[in-house]
């Protein structure tokens, strides 16, 4: 039996966004780490091999001796060929086949066939991932992985419609594999699935572009700089993933924002409910990653140190441990911290742009952050009972471990 490049470079891709819909029905099931790994795997070795097989088909057809690593040895090959002593070139001794990187360079190069920045880092991607696959432990990154995948399929469909062109459009294997990729779109349709989805895949990504790799799911972590604390919030969010927040002084946002950081050091977060910004001497954050498939929301926990008091007659409130100074920020960037000054604003200066402000001045478990469409279990409770950041951090981690040796679904 012989198959056609393309028939076989189709058949792989099909198998693969197959093995990727049964990742994602697995996801949403909870199914355990090792049977969720070995799916995704599955996908992950037939997508990069269909890829590759196609690629190659590109290539033979602008030149097959393109395909071949040691032009040298192809002259023997050929002569066994024509003498009918082989069926193709790669049959005969010594005669390699080029690897999947430089396939793809020499598409590029020497084809002159240009390959679009995101699909040629997509390809390095899932080459990386295939080589990676050496071992069963789950990676943090598999909704990346996934995500990649899903994205991959399209870019890899408008290249080859148009550089292989009827061959590839009408082959019998083509409507095999659009009516997978379907089926996997269909079960990848937004719910708390795909946000759960989204939020650890942002998660992932601002943990990666900080270099934090070590991390498990779930899991927990803390960061106790202030820059790679504010780089995290920064990038968690995006993809239509936002966070809210609960504050120790009882203020609380469905959408928040970092910001900036204050001259002395002190991030700042910005409620989009409430207008105000929230200025925190950040000296911990924890941060916990759910169990994959368990519909609850990553959290955030952010610890204060201390801040002195501004202006010669602050706006204070205490409730409990958390002390806290009332403040306004006018347009032009200055503050008002005096009781009186700020009680003679008046709505020009909110119309113009000026905010208030609530600066947190106690060493105290400031806030928790988490997504409003996801569940954030105890979290309040925990943030309001200000625990010492070891012992949240040791509890979170014990709920982490206890998840991940309970018996699987």
């Amino acid at each position: 039996m012989k198959i056609s490049l393309i028939e076989n470079g189709l058949d792989s891709l099909e198998k693969g966004y197959i093995h990727l819909k049964k990742y994602e029905e697995a996801k949403e099931s909870a199914q355990s780490d090792s049977a969720r790994f070995y799916i995704l795997k599955d996908a992950t070795l037939a997508i990069q091999h269909g890829a590759e097989i196609l690629f190659k088909y590109l290539l033979k057809t602008h030149n097959e001796t393109l395909l071949y690593s040691d032009l040298s040895r192809l002259k023997e090959a050929y002569r066994q060929k024509h003498a009918g002593e082989i069926d193709e070139l790669f049959e005969a001794d010594g005669v390699h086949t080029i690897s999947y990187r430089e396939c793809i360079d020499r598409i590029i190069d020497m084809c002159n066939i240009p390959i679009d920045k995101k699909l040629k880092d997509n390809c390095i991607k899932v080459e990386k991932w295939r080589n990676g696959i050496t071992h069963s432990a789950v990676i943090l990154n598999e909704f990346e992985v996934s995500s990649v995948l899903t994205k991959f399929f399209d870019q890899l469909d408008i290249f080859f419609s148009k550089t292989i062109g009827d061959a590839y459009v009408d082959s019998p294997g083509k409507a095999n594999l659009d009516r997978a990729f379907r089926r996997l779109r269909s079960q990848q349709s937004p719910n708390e699935n795909e946000v759960e989805h989204k939020a650890i895949e942002r998660l992932i990504h601002a943990l990666k572009i900080n270099k934090i790799t070590e991390v498990t799911t779930p899991g927990v972590l803390r960061v106790t700089d202030t820059m790679t604390a504010v780089s995290i919030l920064r990038s968690m969010q995006g993809d239509e993933i936002s966070y809210g927040f609960d504050m120790s002084n009882l203020h609380c946002s469905g959408k928040s924002s970092l910001t900036t950081v204050t001259s002395e050091g002190a991030i700042v977060i910005f409620s989009e409910d409430t207008k105000c910004e929230y200025h925190i001497n950040l000296k911990e954050m924890i941060i916990f990653i759910p169990h994959i498939g368990a519909k609850l929301s990553p959290l955030i926990f952010i610890y204060s140190k201390k801040l002195p008091t501004l202006g010669h007659a602050p706006i204070i409130t205490e409730y409990k441990s958390t002390k806290t100074q009332r403040g306004h920020k006018l347009a032009d960037g200055s503050f008002v911290w005096d009781k009186d000054e700020y009680e003679n604003l008046d709505e020009e200066h909110y119309s113009e742009g000026g905010v208030d402000v609530e600066r947190f001045l106690s060493s105290v478990c400031a806030c928790f952050m988490n997504i409003q469409k996801l569940e954030h279990g105890a979290a309040k409770r925990l943030m309001f009972g200000n625990p010492p950041s070891s012992i949240l951090f040791d509890a979170l981690k014990q709920a982490a471990s206890q998840t991940r040796s309970a018996p699987d679904k």
